[in-house]
C-alpha cells in the first residue's frame, strides 16, 4: 500500500472511532494541485504531507483545538495568511530574521 493509502486507512479508522460511519475528509488532491501549491510556496511539500493531501484534501473536526486541516488550495505560509498574528507577537527590538537564519538551530543551547 502506498503512503496515501496508509493515510486514508488511518483517517477512516480515526473517523469511525469518533462518530460511527462518518468521514471527515475530502477527495484527495491531484498531482496538479500539489504542484501548483508548491510553486506558490516556492518549496516542495514534505512527502508525508503530500501523501496526506493525496489521501484527503483537507480534514474537518481534527480536534477541538484544530477544527479544520486546510486543503491544498488553502495552504500558504503562516506569515502570509496571518499577518495580524505576526504583528501582534512582534516584540520591539527583536530583529525580523529571514527563515534560513531563524530556523538555524545549530547555535541554540540544547538545554
Amino acid at each position: 500500500m502506498n503512503e496515501a493509502g496508509l493515510w486514508l486507512e488511518f483517517l477512516k479508522d480515526q473517523a469511525q472511532t469518533t462518530v460511527e460511519e462518518t468521514w471527515f475528509g475530502f477527495s484527495g488532491a491531484t498531482e496538479q494541485q500539489l504542484e501548483k501549491a508548491e510553486k506558490k510556496l516556492g518549496v516542495r511539500l514534505p512527502p508525508s504531507y503530500r501523501a496526506f493531501l493525496r489521501a484527503t484534501n483537507g480534514w474537518q473536526s481534527a480536534s477541538r483545538s484544530v477544527p479544520v486541516l486546510c486543503g491544498v488550495v488553502d495552504v500558504n505560509w503562516f506569515k502570509k495568511k496571518h499577518r495580524e498574528w505576526i504583528a501582534a507577537y512582534q516584540f520591539s527590538g527583536t530583529p525580523d530574521l529571514p527563515d534560513l537564519e531563524y530556523f538555524n538551530y545549530s547555535k541554540c543551547d540544547p538545554v
